[in-house]
């Protein structure tokens, strides 16, 4: 792997960690900020042609992996800690699709109800 591939897939793992720090926060000022490096490191990787997987790109692909699946547990547990903030409310429910009428709740695949109900 040479120096400049190390660096291409060094500058995807900060990107995502930039990411994952926006997510830990629930800061979509930083999110939407890091968004653009996270296209072009992207855009980067997938010019890279690797002639052979050494421990280097192993090592490499480990750093990325890692740090997307942070990213995947953080939006996962902030998408459900909206919902579960909202449903109680009697707010709209929130999904990967974005906000949604309670009344459509029920027609949506895979919608979740409310979490509380009322107790007489």
């Amino acid at each position: 792997m040479t120096t400049e591939e190390k660096a291409i897939f060094k500058r995807l793992e900060r990107a995502l960690q930039a990411v994952g720090d926006a997510l830990s926060r629930a800061d979509l000022d930083r999110l939407l900020s890091a968004e653009p490096e996270l296209a072009a490191a992207l855009e980067a990787v997938v010019h890279v042609r690797a002639a052979r997987l050494d421990a280097d790109y192993r090592a490499a692909i480990d750093g990325g992996r890692a740090a997307l699946l942070r990213c995947r547990r953080l939006g996962a547990a902030l998408v459900e800690f909206t919902r579960i903030s909202l449903d109680p409310c009697g707010e709209a429910g929130y999904s990967r699709m974005g906000m949604l009428p309670g009344a459509d709740r029920a027609a949506m695949p895979g919608a979740v109800g409310p979490t509380m109900e009322a107790r007489g």
